[in-house]
């Protein structure tokens, strides 16, 4: 039986039969890949479209946290000037003021009484300024400190308010 086909017919065969394999095999790659790319655009949509999700929470918590920022920058101030207005009104209350009490009204000389006055005046004058410059740089910090611990309990709020 192979006799009576001639030799040429046998390649035919295998040519047809090799460009009906490949032909199948090109057609069944084109289908799969046209899924597969419609899967990636599916896919990229979706990336984008959380992507751009994401960068709208975080700028609505920057905006949040640059606002929280603010607000605990302004209270430090009115808190600081406040502290200094005090501050200041203190010290001019204290400077009209003497610090030692008046002698006693019999005394022969009350310059004297066991010390000498001018002395301890300087000396307490020198005292008080240090003892408020020691008090201003506390309550400075005081207030640093408070404003800080409020920023960041209003930053962790905020937090926890995004991640829901």
């Amino acid at each position: 039986m192979s006799d009576m086909l001639p030799w040429w017919w046998r390649w035919a065969a295998l040519a047809a039969i090799c460009a009906a394999s490949w032909g199948h095999g090109y057609v069944t790659g084109l289908k799969d890949g046209a899924e597969k790319l419609a899967t990636c655009k599916a896919d990229a949509a979706a990336v984008k479209e959380r992507g751009q999700i994401a960068e709208q929470q975080a700028e609505a918590r920057i905006f949040a946290e640059k606002n929280i920022k603010k607000d605990a920058d302004d209270e430090n101030a009115r808190t600081t000037a406040d502290l200094r207005a005090r501050l200041e009104r203190l010290r001019h209350a204290n400077t009209n003021s003497n610090l030692l009490p008046a002698a006693a009204p019999g005394s022969s000389r009350p310059e004297l009484a066991c010390y000498d006055r001018a002395e301890l005046e300087r000396a307490s004058g020198i005292l008080l300024a240090d003892i408020r410059g020691i008090a201003d740089e506390g309550s400075q910090a005081t207030i640093d400190l408070n404003t800080a611990r409020a920023w960041a309990a209003k930053l962790k709020v905020a937090e926890s308010m995004a991640v829901r």
